[in-house]
């Protein structure tokens, strides 16, 4: 996927299931202590049991079909609740919650694919591209009558691509050593989240045997160890945010330098064979511009290729994890009752909301920039279509960018109404914080400001 720091990652993904299945526990724990001939306390038990078989400890679900089949199993099972006590309904609102929002899992899994072929599709754009300069400076170069000048030129011609041959391989030397850097702090990461993760699944386990309050208290316990690994996560998270960006521009360069180091070769043969093969390089210079021509139309294919997969598939898959989060968020504002409060759940499932939304808005962006940069450098109809794609794409980012600022403004608000004391507080204070310094890295207001 492209990235952005406010971007969703699988990371955040886990974490959100995480604290669901840490609350399911607790209701869990609050059922139990139900009357078993009670068929509402009992509909809560099993919706319980339901959930935590999805992805039992911090084990994920076996695949995205499994958890879809298991959400939609939970809420089959609240039915017996719209009799219950308005406690038993707000749990089973509560848990109906946390199911919808795993519903927005397959389509966000979805759109990390699309994401992925985005990224491809673009690298072999710049392929294209870099070929299709490579053959419009073959064309020219070749196409001189005059073999002093065409010499003249062939000199010229090195002398600039070696010059770019050198600055290209720096350049990918430097990239590469950022992106070894990044790995070894990233493994880092990953090992200490498994440990500390592995405490927390060991926090959960004990919690599933003991009493109510006991119970509780471990799963506050274990959600405490859980933040220390979340902001590992988000750490690892932001580093890999910034390697997949190297990525492709690693390839691109590598690209480059290969079409350098072919180009290369041509001028050095030509330079050899000019004097006597002055027809031959007037056919040469007839293909390379054929060349060229082809390359453009497939470059144009490409992108055609790129704004379908922004603006049908990925937006396909971002309003189907839209309507699931939406309807989450709305299904845990009605759980108020008997000590039961939705907000947090529904501000967990806004920030997810604004991840995605602030991604998808940042990925469509970075393509507009890209292909803005392109049509800079081509002509005729090819410039126009990636002109205008660009500032289609640019529109529709800005549109996603402040949704995703009002997910995050939604999000910030519930935190802060989250009735909670002393380490909760704080903790639930600093996340709404973060949330404030994402909506000003999109250009929302500061916080504190009206707007």
């Amino acid at each position: 996927m492209a990235t952005s720091k406010a971007g969703l990652t699988e990371g955040s993904r886990g974490r959100a299931v995480a604290s669901r299945l840490a609350l399911l526990a607790l209701i869990a724990g609050m059922a139990a202590g139900c009357d078993e001939q009670d068929p509402a306390a009992q509909a809560i038990s099993d919706a319980s049991i339901q959930m935590r078989a999805i992805s039992p400890g911090s084990v994920p679900p076996v695949s995205d079909d499994f958890a879809e089949q298991g959400y939609r199993a939970t809420t089959g099972k609240l039915g017996p609740v719209s009799s219950g006590t308005p406690t038993q309904q707000a749990i089973a609102a509560l848990i109906s919650a946390e199911a919808e929002a795993g519903l927005a899992r397959k389509p966000l899994a979805r759109l990390a694919a699309i994401e992925q072929q985005i990224g491809t599709t673009l690298t072999e754009m710049v392929s294209r591209e870099t070929a299709r300069v490579t053959a419009q400076q073959t064309a020219e170069a070749l196409g001189s009558y005059s073999s002093a000048a065409e010499l003249r030129a062939i000199d010229e011609e090195a002398s600039r691509f070696q010059e770019q041959l050198a600055g290209a391989r720096a350049e990918q030397q430097t990239l590469e050593g950022r992106m070894g850097d990044l790995g070894a702090q990233i493994e880092a990461l990953e090992g200490q989240v498994r440990t500390i993760r592995a405490e927390e699944s060991t926090l959960r386990d004990r919690a599933l045997s003991e009493g109510p309050i006991e119970a509780a208290e471990t799963i506050q316990s274990a959600r405490e160890v859980g933040r220390r690994a979340d902001k590992l996560e988000a750490q690892s998270s932001m580093l890999d945010a910034q390697r997949a960006v190297l990525r492709p521009q690693i390839e691109a360069l590598g690209v480059r330098v290969q079409a350098i180091d072919s180009q290369l070769g041509i001028l050095s043969e030509a330079r050899e064979s000019v004097s006597e093969q002055a027809a031959l390089a007037a056919d040469e210079a007839s293909d390379a511009r054929e060349a060229a021509a082809t390359l453009a139309r497939e470059l144009a294919a490409l992108a055609d290729a790129v704004s379908a997969l922004h603006q049908s598939d990925a937006m396909n898959a971002v309003n189907d994890a839209r309507s699931a989060l939406q309807k989450a968020g709305s299904t845990a504002r009605r759980a108020n009752s008997g000590g039961v409060d939705g907000t947090l759940s529904s501000a967990g499932s806004a920030r997810v909301l604004g991840d995605v939304l602030a991604r998808r808005s940042a990925s469509m962006a970075q393509t507009a920039s890209m292909f803005r940069g392109l049509s800079e450098r081509v002509q005729g109809q090819l410039a126009t279509k990636l002109g205008t794609s660009a500032d289609q794409l640019d529109r529709q980012a800005d549109e996603l960018r402040l949704e995703a600022i009002e997910s995050y403004e939604t999000a910030a608000g519930g935190l802060r109404r989250v009735r909670a004391q002393g380490e909760t507080r704080d903790a639930l204070q600093a996340s709404a914080d973060e949330l404030d310094r994402a909506i000003e890295r999109l250009g929302g207001p500061a916080a504190g400001e009206g707007g």
